[in-house]
This record gives structure tokens, sequence and C-alpha cells, in this order.
């Protein structure tokens, strides 16, 4: 009998694991003993760097996808099944961020938005769980969102309706996944050091300023995010479906967002 937070015998799928967040979780999932394919869009190098470093690199397998296009997600959770015969855990974490004013948004950057957020999530999730009731076997599905959902910043409004779009399926999925023994849930982070923040916090008044806002007095790290999808992935959290986890170090129970 495995340990309730051991992921051994798992096989899972992390979509956008080429950097941030993304390889958070592939490295967290990997050292809980799944196998896991990381998930990228364009080129293959971050993904493969996140594969190499894994205890062992045998238990990685790197795949490609546009999750905005069905017949490519598709296919990605095709090869997974071809290769290892079972899908168990779905992380969609694969997202895209674009900030303007509402005025001055674009209707390319607002499209790719909702298309990659949205779109993109139900693809990777629909296919994941078809995957899993083929086999007859439980399954976790867990989908990444963000603090914005609840506290919309100016200038990323797609980015943000988005997100919230996404707390809405995970309670949807989980009411219409639970009679096949698939558990849906969704991560928030808060301010992580990741891509998209890089930019900023490189500037450390910047950094300082947003720090101060944030009641644990630093930002996340990537891997903070990872453990807490390892556990919701493991048999510990069986009985989770249907919620949300904020990881933002308090910044919620504070004022405006960053």
């Amino acid at each position: 009998m495995t340990a309730p937070l051991s992921l051994a015998g798992k096989v899972a799928l992390v979509t956008g694991a080429g950097s941030g967040i993304g390889r958070g979780i592939a490295l967290r999932l990997a050292e809980a003993g799944a196998r896991v394919a990381a998930g990228y869009v364009g080129e293959a190098d971050g993904a493969q760097a996140t594969i190499a470093m894994f205890a062992d690199p045998n238990a990685g397998m790197t795949v490609p996808a546009d999750i905005r296009v069905r017949s490519e997600v598709e296919a990605m959770v095709a090869e997974i099944l071809r290769r290892w015969d079972r899908l168990d855990v779905m992380v969609c974490n694969a997202g895209c961020y674009r900030a303007a004013p509402f005025l001055d948004t674009a209707e390319a950057d607002w499209r790719r938005v909702i298309d990659t957020n949205i779109t993109g999530t139900f693809f990777c999730a629909q296919a994941a769980a078809r995957a899993m009731i083929d086999r007859r076997s439980p399954g976790r599905i867990i989908i990444i969102a963000s603090t914005q959902a609840f506290r919309p910043n100016i200038g990323p409004l797609a980015y943000g309706l988005s997100k919230a779009a996404l707390l809405n399926m995970a309670q949807a999925l989980a009411h219409e996944l639970a009679p096949y023994r698939i558990n849906v849930v969704c991560i928030s982070p808060g301010v992580i050091e990741a891509a998209g923040n890089i930019a900023v916090l490189s500037n450390s008044s910047a950094r300082e300023a947003i720090e101060a806002q944030i009641p644990a007095g630093r930002v996340g790290q990537p891997h903070e995010i990872g453990l807490i999808a390892a556990f919701l992935a493991s048999d510990a959290a069986s009985y989770i479906t249907g919620t949300n986890i904020t990881v933002d170090g308090g910044l919620l129970t504070t004022g405006p967002q960053i």
C-alpha cells in the first residue's frame, strides 16, 4: 500500500510546464513519484529542461500542443496514453496574460487570452476526463486560476475575467464528473516569482512595494504551488472537489490587488 501523499504509479500531464508555476508543479509531481508529461507550445527547450531536472528523467516526457486547438490537445493526450497507457492527473496550467487599459485592449489580445485560458482549459479538461472515464479509473483535474479572479486589477481585464470563469468551470465539472470519481479543484496563486512577474520583481523598489502588501512579507515561489498540486493529486485529497485553494501569502486579506 502506498502512502497517502505518494503519486507512485500515477501519470500526470502539466500544460505550460516549461517554466514558472508549470515547472514547479511538474517537479513536485515527479518528486512524489508520478510520471509526468510536460506540455508546451512552440519550442521544446523549456519543457525538456524541466524533465532534465527530474531525479529520473526517464519518468518524464514532453508533449506539444497549442491548447486553443482541440485536435492538438487530443493528440497530446493520445500520445501519453500510447506511451504510458493511462492519465491520472491533469494540471491545466498553461495560460496567457495581456495587459492594457479597457479602451485600448485590442481584439486580438482579448481573443488570445480568452481562447487560451478558458477554451484551452476546457479542451484539456475534457480530453483528460474522457481518457480517465474510458479506463474507468479515478482522476484529478487541477485548474490554475489566480487571485485576480477575486479582485480585478486595472489593465488585464481579459485575464482576470478568464480566471474567474475557471472557478465556475471547476465547480461545474466537479459536479458532473463526481460519478466517475474524478475530482476537480482550482488553485489560485497570488504573486509568484514566475515568468510573467520577473520584469516587475527584478526592480528592487517595485518588489519592495509589492511585498509590503503581502502579509507573508514575500512573493511566492513556483514550488509552493507545486506542493499544493501534489497534495491535491494524491489520495490524501480524495474528498476535496469543486473548491478553490488560494496560495497568496495572505494577499486577498489586504487592500487593492497589485
